[in-house]
């Protein structure tokens, strides 16, 4: 589940493969010298419907969504790392 403040932003990139996606979004982290650079997270989820039709979303996985996860993770490493030139500093491993 997305925190707070990833849940106020718009992801960069999803990834769905049927009720399993996964999401990148941007942020800004701090090195221990306080310099700042901009990093990549990845949120996997999966979406259902509860017993009122509301769509809820979980981070557990039954045995049939394992390889619709993997697919979205792959994705969202493929677009991590074709995205690593344009970030700002690039000594910094793909989040």
């Amino acid at each position: 589940m997305p925190s707070s403040q990833e849940s106020s932003v718009r992801p960069v990139a999803k990834f769905q493969f049927g009720a399993v996606s996964a999401a990148v979004f941007l942020n800004e982290r701090t090195r221990r010298d306080d310099s700042t650079f901009v990093g990549m997270s990845t949120v996997l989820q999966r979406t259902y419907l509860d017993e009122h039709g509301e769509f809820q979303n979980s981070s557990s996985f039954g045995p049939n969504d394992l390889p619709k996860a993997i697919l979205a993770l792959q994705r969202a490493f493929e677009f991590c790392v074709s995205r690593r030139d344009e970030r700002v500093d690039d000594d910094e491993p793909v989040q």
